[in-house]
């Protein structure tokens, strides 16, 4: 039974997506639409899991300056280790036994507890960094 209140991808989806990133094979030329998906789904398990966001950008800068979406090119090393590392994390998910889950709550909005302004001009660069402390802003010394 799943946790209410959580996120997670199961079942039809996660295979798909799954078979997508094993089904690329990073050593031969690879079509701009298929990048552009993986980059897709990576973008939606980042949500769940945000320290794989990074990885995510690679896959979609390769294919961001190409007009013709059907062109095939040689993946980068920095999108061959970026879809590795996504494949290790399905995989993962997949061992946890109902998936990786996040719960809702981890989505709301959390008031800022820093402010920072800041000003540059021809001979320099100004900013004052404010502390929020009991509900009212301190500027910094």
């Amino acid at each position: 039974m799943l946790p209410a209140g959580s996120l997670v991808y199961l079942g039809k989806e996660f295979s798909e997506n799954a078979y997508g990133f094993f089904d690329v094979d990073t050593k031969t030329r690879v079509q701009v639409t298929r990048l552009k998906r993986l980059a897709s789904w990576a973008s939606r398990y980042s949500l769940v899991r945000r320290t794989m966001r990074p990885l995510m950008s690679a896959l979609f800068a390769e294919g961001q300056v190409m007009r013709n979406l059907e062109i095939s090119r040689v993946p980068s090393q920095e999108v061959v280790r970026s879809i590795v590392i996504w494949r290790l994390f399905l995989v993962a998910m997949e061992v946890e036994g109902d998936g990786y889950r996040r719960s809702l709550e981890s989505f709301e909005f959390e008031p800022p507890s820093f402010w920072i302004e800041y000003d540059s001009f021809l001979t320099g660069f100004g900013f004052k960094i404010s502390r929020l402390v009991e509900g009212e802003w301190y500027c910094g010394k």
